[in-house]
């Protein structure tokens, strides 16, 4: 089989029913489709799949083990939901441009097992759901997330293992309660901040972030709110500038490489919280610079157990209880 159409009066294509068609490289959808749970063209030879911009669902399972050989893949702005494993192992599919805001079914990604390593996003598209990507893009190497999309949810682009770098445009602050970023199980290995942004969220690279050496800081930032790098084991050193004036609890958790911090400004932490920025971290200098009155308390216990210098200016007035309790065996100068 070489050719195929199908009409827009089409509701239903049914298991295995163009199953192993190795010689069907196009295909063109023109209608919403249900199905049974397994894939109609399993097994196919698919390279290419459009979707009229009259299709508002896919779903569940259309093109599951059918697009190991899919290269272009055009979803319309239509499209408002993708059911699971829609698109499984795509692994041939190396670039997608998303055209709106797709909504999944529960927590499975419709391109888990998939190739993509490039992604684009239109002005029509405002958030990323929840697994979206989840799985599915292991190859992404580069991320830049435009300003236009306002919402990036848990798990999103989990086990994204290629990530060199990812661009943050906007501030993002998770719902009440989430204590899941997008980037669980990712590699990230570097973190750009566009001016204009001024806060990192909550968990927001948490457990995504074990290969991450470089952070890029605007001018505008301040703040870096609550397991924002948890778990980032391969930065080694943290200069925090002037502008930033919050650190929230365990901020920088199992930093175990972060060997200097430089602290260049009055920090607040969490109220009635005694849980560090740098829990379990494995910090050997704090350096704090001039021109700082106040190190609050507990914010570097529990973190420094292997400090050994500790720099203070002559401005410092106030250091808050147990800022540096875990430590014991640290030199302090005083210049």
């Amino acid at each position: 089989l070489e050719e195929l159409t199908l009409p827009t009066t089409l509701t239903k294509i049914g298991t295995y029913a163009f199953y192993n068609a190795k010689v069907l490289d196009e295909i063109v959808i023109r209608s919403n489709l249900t199905n049974s749970y397994s894939s109609p063209f399993e097994g196919s030879g698919l390279q290419k799949i459009v979707f009229t911009d009259n299709v508002t669902s896919i779903p569940s399972y259309l093109f599951s083990k059918g697009c190991s050989s899919v290269t272009e893949l055009d979803i319309p702005s239509s499209v408002t939901f993708i059911g699971a494993y829609a698109f499984q192992n795509a692994v041939s599919l190396k670039e997608l441009t998303l055209k709106g805001n797709i909504s999944i079914s529960g927590t499975v990604s419709p391109f888990a097992g998939s190739g993509i390593e490039q992604l684009h996003f239109t002005e029509d598209v405002t958030e990323i759901a929840s697994h979206l990507f989840d799985g599915g893009c292991t190859g992404l190497k580069e991320l830049d997330i435009p300003e236009h999309i306002t919402s990036v949810g848990s798990y999103a682009f989990r086990k994204a293992t290629s990530l060199d770098m990812v661009t943050i445009r906007r501030d993002y602050s998770p719902a009440a309660g989430v204590v899941v970023g997008p980037f669980t199980g990712a590699d990230i290995k570097e973190i750009v901040f566009a001016e204009g942004v001024t806060k990192v969220g909550r968990y927001f690279f948490a457990d995504g972030v074990e290969s991450l050496t470089k952070i890029t800081i605007p001018s505008t930032l301040t703040t870096i709110d609550i397991g924002a790098f948890s778990g980032c084991s391969s930065l080694s050193a943290m200069d925090f500038p002037e502008q930033i004036t919050y650190i929230g609890q365990r901020a920088f958790e199992k930093a175990t490489s972060l060997k200097t911090v430089t602290i260049r400004s009055d920090l607040t932490v969490n109220t009635g919280v005694v849980v560090s920025p740098f829990y379990e971290a494995d910090i050997e200098t704090v350096i704090i610079a001039d021109g700082v009155t106040e190190i609050p308390r507990y914010l570097f216990a529990e973190g420094v157990s292997n400090l050994t210098d500790i720099w203070m200016p002559v401005t410092l007035r106030s250091i808050g209880v147990n800022a540096f309790s875990g430590g014991e065996n640290i030199t302090v100068e005083i210049s």
